[in-house]
């Protein structure tokens, strides 16, 4: 059965009218979702810092480009055209040893550490750099001012569940350290400067975040020399600024001094030096931008990042333009460019240099201005120049398809381990796309991982396919730590889709949001689920299971079955009452029910003794074994176990030899399913475990509350045993329609996530054993 909408279906189910439940006609595509690269010959250029960038005849091999005429080559940044130095003659031929030249300047991504540039061909003129005059004679000499911005990212904010929390001030929620008073009332921050100009007055800026519901106040000092205090109110964020004093800050190293000199609890989250610039010659190039190391360049032993230096002037009160001298590290040639508009540099004309000195000069009337002057050899190479990646090429099809019932989104990493999945789809007559996650990024959004490209061309889909799209499946894992600030933070494959829902830990992972996209409500208008792998040999280990489980059920009577699994009450509820109530009660002949629940001595704390823990986990364990269609657990949970007193846990997944015999769990409890965490989850490896465990588990990534998980719980098990439910996702789907029609939690409709195949069939078909053996009954003789 493929029904034309899943949604509806439910919809209709569910309400007293169903007649007027009926389907909106598709509007147009939204123009901000259509494909931004469909032009050929792309080139997508891939750097790590801010700087001048050279890209030969060279780089471009092979991409297309053999033929191009120059001046039709265009560069853009996200869908900003960056005007471009040419390097070569006035044919129209792109000739060896021809160059274009720019300057970059990286967006912040909280999803990686590189931004992509676009070059095209598409008969259009491109945008040239065009010269003004730097000649400094006759002006006054002005001050280069240089500022550092000093930052590590040590700390997630969501793990402190203090509840809704704004994001730092490049819009991430890494912080660098956390001052609380008791307890950590008091830190120092060494950090090194360069060509430090000790004469001139400079200027402190420190980015607070407070996370206690207070007054907040820090005491700053530098050096020993006290800058004064920073006092804010409430769980906000402040840009502080205070002013350093001449001859306090030095060349080399630094010390920054905090405390809190009261009772609170705030984030630091960088801070940033601006100073006046000495005639110490430091690097081989000095820019008008924070601005990491040039390659070659010994970076300070520090333990955090350093963002070098960034030259800026001052605006002049008088409007005077000035002249501004540095020196250099490398010998010239040296260029000078005007980068106050980075999308639009100037090249200067009539730079002065001396031995190793470069002075520039203001325009005439001028405002604060930004330059970057290099030496030849601190001209940068991207780290990367490659071809488009089509979206549409991992199942040879090269074109984007009419339409499709099955979505699947993966890595291509993990492409080669779909190939019996999606053969069993489309042979139950779902037709069925594979799509890379990579050439998304570069057709729906700028080359760059984000998930708002990934949204933008499910909504695409979803607008304009035909059938359109009713199951999603995201083949990758990943964390909130995309830029691997853990050690332990594995790589990011398809980011969760993070949003600040979570009542008591402000993000989460959401990936609901990927399956909303029609209208601004967050009821899902796809069946979205995700396989959380992390390599080709998990890949294969998850489809082995849902493929086996669908094609070759176990036989005997093991999927009759449910298993329900509660925590004793407390003064959250009585769970073992709810998971009677809204689970239980909905199973039907000839399915049947086992309970493990525990029951404490007191209604409010948990406490379940040893014993009964014992007995509970002994004989869950031998049942599980058997086999279950369904195991919904209900209580508390961390990400690695179910109960305070542990009923279940991580390290107990090597008892599990259930096979084929696989249920579908549904956490009615918190964490389990925080997939997103660097660190493995419950519900994950339940799902990646060969031999065993689980085939797809319905559950949290964050908090909530039991109102909310009976309400799920009664949408999920109804449709299973009352509606006919087929399939995984559309169960899911039941339980968050419940929710909504009750209007409470509704923050669960983007906390609950599959793990799993949301296409999944439910194996309800109990298959008897092919044959019986009849052993001989043998007597001992008295």
């Amino acid at each position: 059965r493929v029904p034309s909408s899943l949604l509806l279906d439910q919809v209709r189910r569910a309400v007293l009218n169903p007649w007027d439940a009926f389907p909106v006609p598709r509007p147009p595509t939204p123009l901000a979702l259509q494909p931004t690269s469909g032009v050929t010959p792309t080139a997508f250029i891939e750097i790590d810092a801010p700087g001048l960038y050279r890209v030969t005849s060279e780089d471009l091999e092979g991409l297309g480009f053999a033929g191009t005429d120059p001046q039709n080559l265009r560069l853009f940044r996200g869908d900003n055209e960056v005007a471009y130095e040419w390097e070569g003659d006035d044919d129209a031929l792109f000739e060896p040893r021809e160059n274009l030249l720019f300057y970059a300047d990286p967006r912040f991504s909280r999803w990686t550490d590189t931004d992509v540039y676009r070059l095209v061909a598409d008969g259009t003129p491109g945008l040239r750099m065009t010269t003004r005059s730097g000649d400094p004679t006759g002006l006054p000499i002005g001050v280069s001012w240089v500022e550092q911005v000093i930052e590590e990212n040590h700390f997630y904010t969501p793990d402190r569940f203090a509840g809704s929390l704004p994001a730092g001030r490049d819009g991430d929620r890494w912080v660098w350290d956390y001052l609380s008073q008791p307890g950590h009332a008091a830190e120092t921050y060494p950090f090194s400067l360069t060509a430090v100009d000790g004469t001139s007055t400079a200027t402190l800026a420190l980015w607070l975040i407070g996370y206690t519901s207070g007054g907040h106040h820090w005491e700053v000092a530098l050096n020993g020399t006290t800058l004064g205090q920073v006092v804010w109110t409430g769980q906000s964020a402040v840009t502080a600024t205070l002013s350093i004093p001449a001859h306090v800050l030095r060349s080399g190293n630094n010390l920054l001094s905090v405390s809190l000199p009261e009772v609170e609890g705030a984030w630091l989250d960088a801070f940033a030096v601006r100073y006046g610039r000495g005639p110490e010659p430091v690097e081989a190039s000095v820019r008008f931008g924070i601005a990491p190391a040039t390659p070659g360049d010994s970076p300070p032993t520090l333990p955090h990042r350093l963002y070098l230096p960034l030259v800026l002037r001052c605006s002049d009160p008088s409007g005077t333009a000035r002249a501004y001298a540095v020196a250099l590290a490398s010998p010239g040639p040296y260029r000078a460019y005007d980068i106050t508009n980075a999308l639009r540099p100037l090249r200067l004309t009539g730079i002065q240099m001396e031995d190793n000195a470069v002075t520039v000069g203001d325009p005439p009337g001028s405002s604060p201005r930004r330059y970057i002057v290099a030496a030849e050899s601190a001209i940068l190479r991207p780290s990367r120049v490659r071809p488009a990646y089509n979206p549409f090429g991992l199942d040879g099809s090269e074109e984007e398809p009419a339409g499709a019932h099955l979505l699947i989104i993966t890595h291509p990493a993990f492409a080669d381990a779909l190939t019996s999945l999606v053969s069993l789809r489309q042979s139950q007559g779902l037709s069925t796309t594979v799509v890379s996650v990579l050439g998304i990024y570069d057709a729906w959004g700028d080359g760059r991982p984000d998930p708002g490209a990934i949204r933008a061309f499910i909504a695409d889909a979803y607008t304009t396919w035909n059938p359109r799209p009713i199951y999603v499946l995201l083949v990758g894992d990943g964390s909130f730590d995309p830029r691997q600030y853990r050690p332990d933070s594995p790589p990011t494959f398809i980011p969760p889709y993070l949003a600040d829902v979570d009542p008591w830990a402000g993000e989460t992972a959401a990936d609901n949001r990927y399956a909303c996209v029609d209208g601004d409500d967050t009821l899902p208008d796809l069946l979205l689920g995700r396989l959380p792998v992390d390599s080709l040999e998990e890949t294969q280990t998850m489809v082995e299971k849902i493929v086996a489980y669908e094609s070759t059920p176990f036989p005997g009577g093991w999927n009759a079955d449910v298993l329900l699994v509660a925590d004793d009450a407390d003064s959250a509820g009585d769970f073992a009452a709810s998971s009677d109530t809204h689970a239980a009660a909905h199973v039907t002949s000839p399915f049947t029910v086992t309970r493990h629940y525990c029951a404490g001595i007191s209604p409010y704390i948990s406490d379940c003794q040893a014993q009964q823990v014992d007995t509970l986990y002994n004989g869950l364990l031998a049942e599980w074994n058997q086999g279950a269609l369904l195991l919904q657990f209900t209580g508390h949970s961390s990400w690695q176990q179910w109960a305070a007193e542990r009923f279940f846990h991580m390290d107990d997944l090597p008892a599990l030899l259930n096979d084929r015999r696989l249920p579908v769990v549904v956490e009615m409890t918190c964490f389990t399913s925080a997939f997103h965490r660097p660190e493995p989850t419950l519900d994950e490896d339940l799902v990646a475990l060969s031999g065993g465990g689980a085939v797809a588990a319905w559950g949290p990534t964050g908090l909530g509350v039991g109102t909310g998980h009976g309400y799920l719980s009664d949408g999920f098990f109804s449709a299973v045993f009352a509606e006919g439910a087929e399939t995984v996702g559309e169960a899911t789907l039941a339980g968050k329609l419940e929710l909504v029609a009750n209007g409470q939690n509704l923050d669960l409709l983007d906390t609950f996530t599959l793990l799993g195949d949301p296409a999944l069939r439910l194996n309800r078909t109990i298959v008897p054993w092919a044959e019986r053996v009849f052993l001989p009954l043998v007597r001992r003789r008295p």
